[in-house]
């Protein structure tokens, strides 16, 4: 699958579960907040709301989610 590119992205490897992202996804922010950056604007029928992340699986090995590596992009911009 292509997927569009992005332009900027802060990212990180998630280890584990699925269940246990929200850490994950709460450090990106931290970092983005203190690096500067803000979250990548995009427009929904007019309305400013942040760009969705991707998550790329490229690790998912067994039947157990533990040892799961998946790629968090959190598409970001520049703090004015």
């Amino acid at each position: 699958m292509d997927l569009p590119p992005i332009e900027q992205a802060a990212t990180l490897l998630h280890r584990g579960s699925m269940e246990h992202l929200v850490s994950s996804l709460q450090a990106i922010a931290r970092w983005t907040e203190t690096h500067g950056y803000l979250p990548q604007p995009r427009g929904l029928g007019g309305a400013s709301m942040p760009a969705m992340a991707r998550e790329v699986h490229h690790e998912t090995p067994g039947p157990g989610r533990s040892a799961w590596v998946t790629e968090v992009q959190e598409p970001v911009t520049r703090a004015a």
